[in-house]
């Protein structure tokens, strides 16, 4: 049984479930290394939630593959250029499909988006992709 934690304490963090039941939650993903390639990635993912600061949560399961990636922009400055997070995304893309389901959020708004395979960021692909376990697709945000 997952102890009880209040909703904030979630903000900015993924909740992988693995198949097998397996579990994993990520430090902020506004940080500088979310987790995304650490080595418990190489298990099929069930389910990703994306926990909101407002309670809310992405959510993205049954899909065949996912992705998750941060956007940043360079701003010239007087001590050299910094890195600024401009979005964070989190993709999925359903068994048989030629459309990736995105969500991006970014200055306190949530968009979704669905883009063909290899267009979905930019107009070109995406690296990173993870194995999903295909099922019943889910694609939303929950409180």
């Amino acid at each position: 049984m997952t102890p009880m934690v209040p909703k904030h304490a979630l903000a900015w963090r993924l909740l992988v479930t693995f198949a097998g039941g397996r579990r994993y939650l990520s430090p902020d993903v506004r940080g500088k290394n979310p987790g995304w390639h650490d080595e418990c990635f190489g298990r099929v993912i069930e389910r990703i939630e994306f926990h909101l600061p407002t309670g809310h949560r992405i959510v993205l399961s049954g899909l065949a593959r996912y992705n998750f990636f941060v956007e940043a922009t360079m701003t010239p400055g007087r001590n050299g250029n910094a890195a600024r997070l401009a979005a964070i995304w989190l993709c999925g893309q359903a068994e048989g499909s030629d459309t990736v389901e995105m969500w991006r959020v970014a200055e306190g708004v949530v968009t979704r988006d669905r883009r063909p395979a290899g267009q979905e960021w930019g107009g070109g692909p995406t690296s990173g992709w993870k194995p999903g376990a295909p099922g019943r697709v889910v694609s939303q945000v929950e409180v």
